[in-house]
């Protein structure tokens, strides 16, 4: 977790404040929710490539049959979570 809070903030954190409750990271009562919703868009775009045995989405076939699942959820998760997120991040910096 520490290294990529500190990719997104370009080295500039408080180590001691990622553990502290209550602290300069604690968002909403301990849960940062955009992180939360990032993932779970991630997780369903990754559904959508996603070819197995128990389920196959509907854009494999388009792709020649393979499974790109995990580089699309990555993707979108953190695509969006950056371009949600680098703002707030940065207001945070200069504060």
């Amino acid at each position: 977790m520490r290294f990529w809070v500190s990719r997104l903030r370009r080295g500039r954190y408080e180590a001691p404040a990622l553990h502290t409750v209550g602290g300069r990271y604690w968002y909403t009562k301990g849960w940062n929710v955009p992180a939360i919703a990032w993932l779970a868009i991630g997780g369903l775009a990754a559904s959508l490539f996603s070819a197995n045995a128990e389920w196959q989405g509907p854009f494999v076939n388009s792709l020649g049959g393979g499974d790109l699942s995990i580089f699309v959820g990555l993707f979108v998760a953190g695509l969006g979570y950056y371009a949600t997120q680098r703002n707030r991040v940065d207001r945070e910096l200069t504060a």
